[in-house]
């Protein structure tokens, strides 16, 4: 009928995941509309107290999830609850009050979400993490709207479980006895900070890897307490690295004979570091030359520092019309590593392969891989197996309607060849998106159809083609880069001429990430 058409066509998609975002005054909002049943509460208070990062915790629940309020439901919840060591509990429903008395927190009740924002004490949320499970209606989604932290309405999704299935994927290929270390510089390659690797160390990865001392210095301040190694580690950076337990690679007799005297005066004994052999790359490292000096120096300064791994870097392990070079590589880097941990009176890891090697160079395994990029859903050929972990989002702005003779943007760039319909798009390269993508030659997706750029790419904003696109309003989503195909990064990357380690480091601190769960 015509009453159940409309209906449905009200009906609202619902996102079916866990949101993590920034909230107000300091705290963490964890998001979860995916499951309309208590069950999937056990799920949801594990993600929190994986992300609380030592924070209490705030539980805001409502008893749309049962569609009844029932002594059995609000039972439910208070175990969980109790179990999780859930701070504060926020119940939401007519009548729901009564049940106070199941849970042994702190706990308020409200009829409505408004209700709840009117009544809510800043102690609820300062400084929590805070879990919101309610229906996915538009009261509920205002009342979380309310919570999150106000910023720029372009935003990166990295998806978490996508990241771990990509994880599993590499650690399929390998022996269960090799190890890994994740690649987390760079803000994880511009996904995100210490929530990626707060993620691969509950995962069990084996070591992190970051490009300077200030990363790592941060993940200590988030509660890594993984083994981190510091790739660019500079001299002046030493002392704060001995004190935060970062561990440096080490190229050079200078950067040894530092690292050594900053042990000393810290009072340290037999810190792990981590030697680079140039095995052909030619940027930083060891030469075969340079073994027999530097086994003698490391035996002069075995009582400060102890080699902790022995590893190189592959130049053209991705470009299959290289591959003798890289197996001679793989050779020249075996040779020395073998020397060199010969002669030292303990075990050494040894590693040279990235995520490329990793799938292609059975030898150059060793002990140990790192995965980077492949992490992140890339590798060197388009793998079904790994799935792309971020979405680029941003939000129309402004229509225009315009004709034939007008022109777009900057300089008149924008050239139209009939009547068009322009979308304006919160997002520009202010916030990485490359100004060498307008002019039609990047295309965005709107409402899941491609919606070209039109004229220059400014500052804070963009314009798109919606004439084909029917329905667009102000206030929705658009995709600039997604993990669907011709939306993507490698993609975009292709277009550019570049590599998706450009594309997604190039995006802007402002741009607000937010991490989802399936």
């Amino acid at each position: 009928s015509q009453d159940v058409q409309q209906r449905v066509s009200a009906l609202r998609p619902m996102a079916m995941r866990m949101e993590l975002k920034e909230g107000v005054n300091g705290s963490i909002i964890l998001n979860d509309s995916s499951n309309a049943d208590v069950n999937s509460l056990a799920i949801a208070l594990d993600a929190l107290l994986r992300s609380a990062e030592g924070r209490d915790c705030t539980l805001i629940i409502s008893d749309e999830l049962h569609r009844a309020t029932t002594a059995d439901y609000w039972r439910r919840v208070a175990q969980l609850a109790s179990r999780s060591g859930i701070r504060t509990v926020l119940g939401i429903g007519a009548g729901a009050d009564q049940f106070a008395d199941l849970f042994d927190c702190q706990t308020r009740f409200y009829a409505t979400p408004d209700e709840l924002l009117s009544g809510l004490y800043p102690e609820d949320i300062a400084n929590r993490a805070v879990l919101v499970k309610c229906a996915s209606t538009p009261d509920f989604e205002r009342m979380s709207h309310n919570l999150e932290q106000r910023s720029h309405t372009t935003v990166l999704e990295v998806n978490l479980d996508a990241m771990r299935r990509n994880l599993n994927y590499y650690r399929s290929i390998l022996s269960p006895s090799t190890m890994l270390m994740a690649m987390v510089k760079a803000s994880s390659y511009g996904n995100g900070r210490h929530e990626i690797a707060q993620m691969l160390q509950n995962e069990g990865v084996d070591a992190l890897a970051v490009a300077f001392a200030d990363e790592g210095t941060a993940l200590r301040r988030r509660g890594i307490t993984m083994p981190i190694v510091v790739l660019n580690a500079d001299t002046n950076s030493f002392p704060v690295m001995v004190t935060d337990r970062l561990e440096p690679e080490i190229y050079s007799f200078t950067s040894l004979s530092d690292f050594v005297e900053a042990v000393k005066r810290a009072g340290a004994y037999r810190y792990p570091i981590h030697i680079k052999i140039d095995s052909g790359m030619h940027r930083l490292g060891f030469e075969e030359r340079d073994i027999p000096q530097l086994i003698t120096e490391l035996e002069r300064a075995s009582q400060y520092v102890r080699v902790a791994t022995i590893f190189s870097h592959l130049a053209t392990a991705d470009d299959t019309e290289q591959d003798d070079f890289s197996r001679e590589q793989i050779a020249r880097y075996d040779a020395i590593s073998s020397q060199l941990a010969a002669a030292l009176p303990y075990r050494v890891i040894r590693h040279t392969a990235a995520s490329a090697a990793m799938e292609r160079f059975e030898e150059a395994r060793f002990d140990m891989c790192r995965l980077g990029l492949g992490l992140y859903g890339f590798d060197y050929y388009r793998n079904d197996a790994l799935t792309p972990v971020a979405t680029l989002k941003a939000r129309v702005v402004q229509i225009k309607r315009l004709d034939e003779t007008e022109t777009v943007g900057y300089g008149r760039a924008g050239k139209l060849a009939r009547k068009t319909v322009t979308a304006t798009v919160s997002i520009g390269y202010a916030d990485g998106l490359n100004r060498r993508l307008g002019c039609g030659a990047w295309s965005m997706l709107v409402h899941g159809q491609q919606a070209p750029i039109v004229g220059r790419i400014c500052m804070d904003c963009c314009m798109i083609d919606i004439t084909d696109i029917d329905g667009v309003r102000e206030g929705d989503e658009v995709t600039v880069f997604s993990p669907t195909d011709g939306n993507r990064v490698d993609d975009m990357a292709a277009l550019l001429g570049t590599i998706p380690y450009e594309v997604m480091t190039s995006i802007s601190t402002r741009v607000k990430r937010i991490f989802i769960r399936e």
